[in-house]
């Protein structure tokens, strides 16, 4: 959830100023509430209708990153937001500007993160009238509207400030998602001077959390504590809980998967740890076994794959997930992270006085990943000693081995593909380090898969749009968020074309950022789709630019390492610098490693 700042301290609710408020745009107003809601960075694209919110930006000091398409900026903003920093503001200006947004807000929905797009819209009795004006669009809003949570059209300062308030309690309340907010061009520059300044007076809400019914936590202790075969699915609602989620697996000796958006919640490297779902739930044995499923903050997809008679007990903000794709057997609405502080609670609740300690897990299988990964893996198992023992019933020791055995055995292939690839960037970085990625092989069947992450928020990718393109102004808006983290975007050719002209803004604003292009001359997964279905392959295989050339133009630095110790100098010197760097690696390389 999203925090807001306090209306008590002036200097986080800038209301008042040199600005006569009264002779103050609507357009600038409207930056005027995003400063009192705590924003101090903006995403967008200047244009001829929306100048009235870039004398806000001036007025009120926020900085301003200008990407070079608006789907970039929507891209950047929503990773802004994944880090946990803050929502992501976008700035388009009308038909074009904001089209070329759709996709990125679509992508925010589908893996709900709280983006806001501003943008002007068709003046007042214009809408649907065919005027051939500038930029028209048949119905900008409606059409913005079926890819958000809403499309909110204001017209006065008041239901400016209403309409921003009212989102920023959404994020901070409700399960977080996309919104468009559309000014019409008749009144942008308008002062509004006939409102009373009391009417719009910017006050940020302070919201209170849906809390879960402790009656429900308490059957739900029930329930995991007679369990045998329990397991533990994490989402990205998870990832704010991530201690006490750890501690909830501990205290249980229950195995935890995590989906893409949750990797890294509980540490990879934790024997209780049992990789990420990416790709859904099929061929994860356990899945068929658990006798009880806790679904922490995640839209559980592919569900159909879990034991039938198993109990699902479902933690969730949204009451419309309770029962989504499979239907829970205690269903806990509330803040995910938060709940499970709760559930933790009522468990000791449930438990009394300490239960006798068992013998404790035993160390479990990482031949594997050591083979692999060498350094990287080799905390893996050691801290299985330092476990609670398992509460009830004697067997959920050997549960957990069983759920580890199998997660080795499904990342077996991964690392032999992509393992190597992934290790030479570990020695170059430090511990505060976010992984960028999008529908790229390498990022779905890599990076995602791959133990890299001690914490979450450290790997951003999208998931449930499955877009290209995303990776590359997603590292922007990482590093803009977290400039003191080692960024790296690992990326396949195709994808990297989608945005390779944010190379320019990441260059722009001095970004340290390294940008590895995973070159395997095409669209390797479609080539594959096509082959299988019989189907000749069409429009799969393309070369690429000349990478030396292309950031030369672009203002980078470049490396095409040969070997696992060039790509980890190349990509510490990259997040060290003062600019990109395009690193280029080709699966031919890679594959001789």
């Amino acid at each position: 959830m999203l925090s807001v700042p306090s209306p008590e301290n002036p200097a986080e609710n800038p209301t008042h100023g040199a600005v006569d408020l009264s002779s103050e745009s609507l357009g600038s107003h409207v930056v005027r509430c995003l400063a009192a809601h705590g924003v101090s960075t903006v995403f967008g694209i200047p244009g001829t209708h929306n100048i009235e919110v870039y004398r806000g930006l001036t007025t009120h000091g926020l900085r301003h990153v200008s990407t070079r398409h608006e789907q970039g900026a929507v891209y950047a903003a929503d990773a802004y937001a994944r880090t946990g920093t803050g929502p992501g503001i976008v700035v388009t200006t009308s038909g074009p500007g904001l089209t070329n947004a759709l996709t990125g807000l679509a992508n925010a929905h589908a893996d709900s993160v709280p983006v806001l797009v501003i943008s002007p819209g068709a003046s007042r009795g214009t809408e649907r009238r065919d005027t051939g004006d500038l930029h028209e669009t048949r119905d900008q809003r409606a059409g913005a509207a079926a890819f958000v949570q809403d499309s909110i059209r204001v017209e006065t300062k008041a239901q400016v400030t209403r309409a921003i308030e009212e989102i920023f309690h959404s994020w901070a309340t409700a399960r977080p998602r996309p919104f468009h907010l559309e000014i019409p061009l008749d009144v942008i520059g308008d002062p509004c001077a006939t409102e009373d300044p009391a009417d719009y007076a910017v006050r940020p809400w302070l919201p209170a959390a849906t809390q879960p019914s402790p009656g429900t936590l308490a059957r739900a202790a029930e329930v995991v504590r007679a369990s045998a075969r329990p397991l533990v699915i994490a989402g990205g609602g998870a990832a704010d809980g991530a201690p006490d989620l750890v501690e909830l697996a501990e205290h249980l000796g229950a195995p935890v998967y995590t989906t893409s958006q949750g990797k890294g919640t509980i540490p990879e490297t934790h024997p209780l740890s049992a990789g990420v779902l990416s790709g859904g739930f099929v061929d994860v044995a356990p899945l068929h076994e658990a006798d009880v499923v806790l679904a922490i903050g995640t839209e559980f997809k592919d569900a159909k794959y879990l034991a039938p008679d198993a109990t699902v007990v479902r933690f969730d903000i949204d009451a419309k997930q309770l029962h989504s794709q499979r239907r829970a057997d205690l269903p806990v609405l509330g803040d995910a992270a938060t709940s499970v502080f709760d559930f933790l609670r009522a468990l000791e609740a449930a438990e009394g006085a300490a239960d006798g300690r068992a013998e404790p897990l035993p160390d479990l299988p990482d031949a594997v990943l050591q083979d692999a990964l060498g350094a990287m893996a080799a905390e893996v198992g050691s801290a299985s000693a330092d476990l609670p023992a398992p509460r009830t019933p004697e067997d959920r020791a050997a549960w957990v081995a069983r759920v580890r055995e199998d997660a080795l055995a499904r990342l077996a292939p991964v690392l032999e593909e992509f393992g190597v690839l992934h290790a030479a960037l570990v020695p170059a970085l430090g511990d505060d380090v976010v992984f960028t990625g999008d529908s790229s092989q390498v990022s779905y069947s890599g990076t995602a898969l791959v133990p890299l992450l001690t914490e979450p928020r450290r790997f951003l990718t999208t998931d449930g749009y499955a877009t290209l393109g995303y990776a590359l102004p997603a590292a922007i808006g990482a590093k803009i968020a977290r400039p003191e983290a080692d960024v790296v975007c690992l990326v396949g050719d195709g994808a990297f074309v989608f945005s390779v002209q944010e190379l320019l803004t990441a260059a722009q604003e001095g970004l340290g950022l390294a940008v590895v292009v995973y070159d395997n001359h095409g669209y390797r997964e479609i080539l594959g789709n096509m082959t299988d279905a019989g189907v000749p392959p069409i429009g799969v295989d393309f070369g690429g630019p000349d990478y030396a050339a292309l950031a030369t133009a672009m203002h980078c630095g470049f490396a095409a390492p040969q070997k696992p110790e060039e790509l980890s100098a190349a990509v510490h010197d990259a997040v060290h610098g003062d600019r990109p760097v395009l690193i280029h690696v080709t699966e031919q390389v890679v594959g001789g490693w």
